[in-house]
Order: C-alpha cells, then sequence, then structure tokens
C-alpha cells in the first residue's frame, strides 16, 4: 500500500496539478485538437493509398530480375502485373472474344495506372492465350505500382471495375495475380483489424466493468484509448503526407493495434495509482495529479523504449518495415503525452462528482499474498513461471511455416477464384511461374548457349517441387524433341544408313570404271603400235624419196617401195584417228 502525499517539489508533480486544475481545458484542448487534424489531415489510408514505396527494396535479386526483365521483353514501365482471367463453362463466344479484345483499348485509357495490354487482337497471341478446351482465355496488364505499394490498391480496383463493367453476362471474369493477391490481403486485413478492434473495445470495456464495477472506469480509459488513436492516426497521416517518412497500408493496421494496447495500460496504471490514493483518503483531484506524478515517470520510461525501438525499424530495408516503424513510434509519442494529460484531467472531473471512487475488493489481499510469496521464495517462483513458458515454447517445432501469400486468404477472395479458374484450364502455375533470368554479354542465340540452357532447365526440373520448366529450349515444358540426344543419335544413324545405300549404288559405278580404264589401257596400246607401223611406213617412204632423189633404184623398185609405204601408212590410219583408241566407243 502507498501512502498519502505526494513529490510536490519536482516538475513533474508541478505539471500534474497544473493539468488537474485545468482539467476542463485540457479535455477541450485535445477534443480540438483531434477534431481539428482529423478535419485538416486526409485519413491515414488515402495519404497511404498516395504512396508507391514498393514493399521490397529495389536492389533485392528478385526486383533487379524484374526490372531486367521488364527493359528486355516489356516496356520498361511496369512495375508489375495482375492477369484479367475469364471463363465460360459451354465454351467462350464471339461476343466474349469482342470483350477481351476491348480491354486493349478500355484498360490503356488508364493511363496513371496501366502501363500495357497485351493485345489479344493478334491471332498467335490470342491462341496462346486461351485454353485448349476453349472455355478459358487471359490477359497480362502492366500497372506503375509496384506489388505491395499502396498505389497498387487503387490500381488494381480500378482494372477490376472497368473489366466488370464491360464483361459480357454469363462470362465470369476474376482479376488476379501476385499483385491482386497482396491487394486482397491488405484489404482483408484492413477488415479483419475494423472487428478486432470492434471487439477488442467490448472486451476491454468488459473486463474493466468487471474488475472496477464502475461504469466511468471503463468510459474513462477507453475514451482516452478512442481519443489517443484518432490522434495518432491523424497525427502520422500528417507525417506522411508531409514526406517525414513513408506510410502504407500496414501502418494503421499495426498502429492501431499497438495503440489498444499501449493506451489502455497507460490508463489503467494512472487509474490503479488514483484509487490506491483515494483509499487513503486523499481528494480526488489531488489523488489524480499524484497518480500522475508518480506513475508518469514508468509510463514514460515505457513508451520512450517502444518509440525508440520502432524507430529503429526505418533502418530496415522490407517496406513493411520501414513504414511501419516510425508510424508506431509517433503515434506512441502522442499518446504517451495524452495519456499523462487527458487521463488525469478526467480522473479529476470524474472523481470530483463522484463517478470514479473505488470499490471494495478482495483481489487486493490475493494480490498482496502472491506478492509474499514471490518475495520470500523468488527461485520457486521463477521455476513455477517457466513451466509454462517451456511447455509453450515445446510447441514451436510443429509450427508450419507457409510462405505462400495465398493461404491467409480465404477461398472466395477473387485473387484465390482467378486462380481456381486458371488452374482448370491452363497448366500449373500458368501466370505465377519462378522466373531464372539468364543474361550474357553475347548472343544466346547459339548450339553451345543453347545446349547450357537446355542442361540447366534439366538439373532444376530434379529439384523437388519443381513441377515444369520452360525455356527456350522447351517452350512447353517439354524438351524439343529434335533437341534430344535420341533424336540426334537416330538422326546420324539414318545419314549414315543413307550414306551405305549410297556407296552401294556407286559399286556398279566403280566396276564400270574398272572396264572403262582396262580399255583405256589397250586402246592406248593399239595407239602406240598404229605409231610404230606410222613411222615404219615414214621411213620407207623417205628411203624411197631419197633414191628417187639420187636415182641410184630402178623405177620399178621406186613404185614398189611408195607403195609399201602408203599401205603402211594406210593400215596406221584405218581406225579413223590416232586417238579413237583411247575411246571405247570407238570399238
Amino acid at each position: 500500500m502507498g501512502t498519502a502525499g505526494g513529490d510536490t517539489g519536482t516538475k513533474a508533480a508541478g505539471w500534474a496539478r497544473f493539468v488537474v486544475r485545468r482539467a476542463a481545458w485540457v479535455l477541450l484542448v485535445w477534443l480540438a485538437f483531434t477534431a481539428v487534424v482529423n478535419v485538416a489531415v486526409p485519413q491515414l489510408e488515402e495519404v497511404a493509398g498516395r504512396d508507391s514505396s514498393p514493399m521490397v527494396p529495389g536492389d533485392a535479386p528478385s526486383m533487379v530480375a524484374v526490372k531486367a526483365m521488364d527493359e528486355a521483353f516489356g516496356n520498361g514501365g511496369s512495375e508489375s502485373f495482375v492477369v484479367v482471367a475469364m471463363e465460360r463453362s459451354s465454351g467462350l463466344t464471339r461476343a466474349d472474344r469482342l470483350f477481351a479484345e476491348s480491354l486493349v483499348d478500355d484498360l490503356g485509357a488508364l493511363e496513371d495506372d496501366v502501363v500495357f495490354v497485351q493485345d489479344i487482337r493478334q491471332p498467335g497471341l490470342r491462341k496462346a492465350l486461351t485454353s485448349a478446351d476453349g472455355q478459358a482465355r487471359y490477359v497480362l496488364v502492366g500497372i506503375t505500382g509496384a506489388t505491395g505499394a499502396p498505389s497498387s490498391l487503387r490500381q488494381v480496383s480500378a482494372v477490376r471495375d472497368v473489366v466488370r463493367d464491360r464483361a459480357p453476362d454469363g462470362l465470369v471474369v476474376e482479376v488476379t495475380g501476385p499483385t491482386a493477391t497482396v491487394v486482397d490481403l491488405t484489404v482483408e486485413t484492413e477488415e479483419s483489424v475494423l472487428r478486432i478492434t470492434i471487439v477488442t473495445i467490448g472486451l476491454i470495456g468488459l473486463i474493466l466493468l468487471v474488475i472496477y464495477r464502475a461504469l466511468a472506469v471503463p468510459v474513462i480509459v477507453l475514451g482516452v484509448v478512442g481519443l489517443g488513436l484518432a490522434a495518432g492516426r491523424a497525427v502520422v497521416a500528417w507525417c506522411g503526407m508531409e514526406d517525414f517518412f513513408a506510410v502504407s497500408t500496414f501502418s494503421g493496421s499495426f498502429l492501431t493495434a499497438v495503440i489498444l494496447g499501449a493506451g489502455t495500460d497507460y490508463a489503467v496504471f494512472l487509474v490503479a495509482r488514483y484509487h490506491e490514493q483515494r483509499r487513503l483518503g486523499v481528494d480526488p483531484v489531488r489523488a489524480a495529479g499524484i497518480a500522475a506524478s508518480r506513475v508518469g515517470g514508468v509510463i514514460a520510461g515505457s513508451a520512450v523504449t517502444v518509440v525508440l525501438a520502432t524507430l529503429c525499424m526505418v533502418f530496415a530495408d522490407l517496406g513493411f518495415f520501414n513504414t511501419t516503424g516510425p508510424a508506431i513510434a509517433v503515434s506512441i509519442a502522442v499518446n504517451l503525452v495524452l495519456s499523462l494529460t487527458l487521463t488525469p484531467a478526467l480522473l479529476a472531473l470524474a472523481g470530483r462528482r463522484g463517478w470514479a471512487e473505488p470499490r471494495e475488493s478482495r483481489a487486493g489481499e490475493v494480490w498482496q499474498r502472491v506478492a509474499d510469496l514471490v518475495a520470500v521464495h523468488p527461485v520457486r517462483m521463477l521455476a513455477a513461471s517457466a513451466v509454462p513458458l517451456t511447455l509453450l515454447a515445446a510447441l514451436f517445432p510443429l509450427l508450419d511455416l507457409s510462405y505462400d501469400i495465398r493461404d491467409p486468404l480465404p477461398e472466395e477472395a477473387e485473387s484465390n477464384r482467378g486462380f481456381a479458374l486458371l488452374a482448370r484450364h491452363f497448366p500449373v502455375n500458368e501466370v505465377l511461374p519462378d522466373y531464372v533470368l539468364v543474361q550474357a554479354d553475347h548472343d544466346l542465340r547459339n548450339t553451345r548457349d543453347l545446349a547450357l540452357i537446355e542442361r540447366a532447365a534439366a538439373a532444376v526440373e530434379q529439384h523437388e517441387g519443381v513441377a515444369l520448366v520452360r525455356t527456350v529450349t522447351r517452350p512447353t515444358g517439354e524438351p524439343i524433341t529434335q533437341a534430344s540426344v535420341a533424336y540426334q543419335s537416330g538422326e546420324v544413324g539414318d545419314r549414315l544408313g543413307d550414306a551405305k545405300a549410297r556407296v552401294a549404288e556407286g559399286a556398279g559405278g566403280a566396276r564400270q570404271l574398272a572396264d572403262g580404264a582396262t580399255r583405256l589401257d589397250d586402246g592406248a596400246s593399239q595407239l602406240a603400235e598404229g605409231a610404230g607401223q606410222a613411222v615404219t611406213g615414214a621411213d620407207r617412204i623417205a628411203t624411197g624419196a631419197a633414191a628417187l632423189a639420187t636415182r641410184d633404184l630402178h623405177d620399178g623398185d621406186q613404185v614398189e617401195v611408195a607403195v609399201e609405204g602408203l599401205a603402211l601408212v594406210h593400215e596406221a590410219l584405218s581406225r579413223k584417228s590416232l586417238t579413237c583408241g583411247l575411246d571405247p566407243a570407238c570399238r
């Protein structure tokens, strides 16, 4: 139990006395401040929606790859994409085709939000984006907001509005994809936080009513918490609007949860110390001042610790942390000031009218016994308190961690409905694959690099959980038949077989060539023989001519010699030509 009186000489005590003496003015100032900032400053969600800070830092490997892919294969302006999936179980109609083609212009008109739309009017592309059963089709839409960025919420919503307004009757249309999933998760979180906040406030009020058995205490505590939440959100929104730090859609959700807990604790500490002073017979106004001066240091220490810890999150690279930490720090600081001023003021106002008086309770005796037991047997109590903590920690190995952001969403979420639609008609992960970007300082379209890419694809395919791998060498997920080793071996075998057949066909020609060579040799021999005879005849003619010239021979002998020489020449030339023996056709 405490003693009556307080620290009257400290600055904290002087500030506390001022607050409780001007209690009405303090209440009016906080009401006015909260009203003004909430009217003058847009709501936190609106300010967050203007921000385009990504949740994942731009230098993360995945974001670097996405940027490089967009520059190489896209238009260089999209930060993320969504998928417009459509289905008609009876088969897509001409009206459905016209609707899909109209999206190119209709969504393209959203110049501030949409960067590109796949031109499904091209026959080849339309065929690739249509399921084999002809019942479903999808279109990729690039948007300027990064996945998880607040601006992506507005952009996905705009795409969904256009699609819903123009869809033909009977055609099921869903906007899905990774970005749409994060948007649905954010919206679901905000709706859940609203429900949780209402339930939490109700439970806090019920617990306070049961413990203090006075309606004024729950009203004071919840009033301080509610006013602190409104003021804190407005100040955070102003800081985000003035670019002191970035805020995201998650900032408001976590800020609300922290303020509900911290604001309640601060108020309960003050109420407990106020009741302690009232039980000692201190008048209400002075009791409220003493409570604020004595417990204010404890509350301030607790709040400053939280402020500094959450401010350190500003140095984090992940957008989820660097947008949430500063927002929580600022809201805690606002609630610290509000709790140390407004709560004592309200206790003073209520105490003057007897509305916040403590009730008789045996709970104090119970807690006194517990305190005495802890003081007498500290080691035993420490061991006893560690038992439930150990039992809870033992359950940690049973925790099943999941990195699938679709798991927390209900099945009726639009993005999940879209994924289910695509799964019914297209291969696994048709629009949600993992990409591996391969870059080089030269053209990869050569046999060596394509073979390396195929080897890499085959290696990745062996990993557990990998269902399908698509590359330039396997565009459909299956290796190109013509590029397989078995196919190439068969091609080599077939060509060797053809060569063998051609060699066999050429054997007859080789024999003819050998025969021709033999005949060529015979003709050459005959040519040599004929040439010899011609030479002999020429010699005789020359001899005869010489004899005629010298007149040593008689006329008859001269004629005989000449005739014999001419006969030899005639015989040598009787085969048409001297070279005829070389040509088998002359024979």
